[in-house]
């Protein structure tokens, strides 16, 4: 179980703890501000994250914890219930609707009516930190890919539960993000999709896009372990290999596995950065352990994931800065560089 390789850290209900009732097993009321507000405003968080992203790795920031993001975004931003366009929430009446969003989300999360839907579903384990940071920027990655863009720029996207999608358009999707696999692999995938939707909708040609989007993830997911297992293996190898035993790990094995898992793709930063924080979480020592923590703490993995995007080359000016004429150009140019830099 990789989800064993993180460190604990308080949950979103701990954040919003003085909204919940005293006595535990109290019922709590959700009073959304329309029908759809929790499935609208799932889309525009991710929307907006996936934007802090592009936004983070162009300035060469630290992407931040989704519970983080969460609770700050709905601190700031909201909904508008007649554009279903997202709006930054006046100082008047922030705290208040803050307030009011922040325990809506954990109610309309919570219940039994939306337990099984795909998007809701997926939306609690990112939120309950079920998954890493590296699965959240893949999965960012392949709604921007399967949507050409946020979600909500899509007309019906603000007024639906389940957000459907045709079967041409998903498979486009799936050829964009998988390019680095195989045509088995891709065919293989494609045909669990279809069953899916067969068994869910009866019509195997419309696919519900939050369950294209967890399939994709659960992928990606199943490489990971597969990683997990391979650096595990050549650690007990090296492990064993070493003429002299040492209470410390030596970095230059470590690197060798590395550079044999990634055909010295790895960069020495990337390298040197994970070793010296698996030693720290080994408590002043480095374990097979340890260093997994470290992969799933660090952002090597983001650092390694294979995505492509489709977008054109930008113009540079003069000085070599990315020449853009409005907003929209240079967000697009953000979304080049993050993914052009990608092996």
């Amino acid at each position: 179980d990789i989800r064993k390789y993180s460190y604990l850290k308080p949950k979103y209900r701990a954040l919003i703890d003085d909204l919940l009732p005293e006595s535990e097993g109290a019922n709590l009321k959700y009073s959304p501000a329309f029908p759809v507000w929790l499935h609208v405003v799932i889309r525009a968080i991710l929307d907006s994250k996936f934007t802090e992203v592009l936004l983070s790795f162009n300035k060469g920031k630290r992407i931040t914890r989704f519970v983080d993001f969460v609770y700050c975004w709905l601190g700031n931003f909201s909904v508008d219930k007649n554009t279903r366009e997202v709006r930054l929430l006046e100082y008047t009446e922030r705290e208040a609707i803050a307030r009011k969003n922040r325990l809506d989300l954990l109610v309309g999360l919570e219940a039994v009516s939306n337990a099984k839907l795909w998007e809701v579903s997926t939306f609690r384990d990112f939120l309950e930190e079920e998954f890493g940071l590296d699965e959240l920027v893949y999965f960012l990655h392949c709604r921007f890919i399967l949507f050409k863009g946020p979600q909500l720029s899509i007309g019906t996207a603000g007024f639906c539960v389940t957000h459907f999608m045709g079967k041409d358009k998903v498979f486009d999707a799936v050829d964009r993000i998988m390019h680095a696999y195989s045509e088995d692999e891709r065919k293989e995938l494609k045909s669990k999709l279809t069953a899916f939707a067969k068994n869910s909708y009866k019509d195997p040609n419309v696919f519900d896009c939050g369950m294209v989007l967890r399939v994709l993830l659960e992928f990606y997911r199943k490489e990971k372990k597969e990683n997990f297992v391979r650096f595990e293996e050549l650690y007990t190898i090296a492990r064993r290999g070493l003429k002299v035993a040492r209470p410390v790990f030596p970095f230059h094995e470590f690197h060798k596995i590395i550079s044999e898992m990634y055909d010295k793709n790895a960069a020495d930063l990337d390298i040197c950065n994970v070793y010296r924080e698996a030693f720290i979480a080994g408590g002043a020592n480095i374990t097979c352990d340890s260093i997994l923590l470290t992969f799933s703490e660090t952002p090597f993995w983001i650092n390694h994931l294979r995505l492509k995007g489709q977008n054109a080359e930008p113009r540079y000016d003069s000085r070599g800065d990315i020449y853009a004429l409005n907003a929209k150009g240079k967000e697009c140019a953000a979304v080049y560089r993050y993914l052009s830099s990608q092996p």
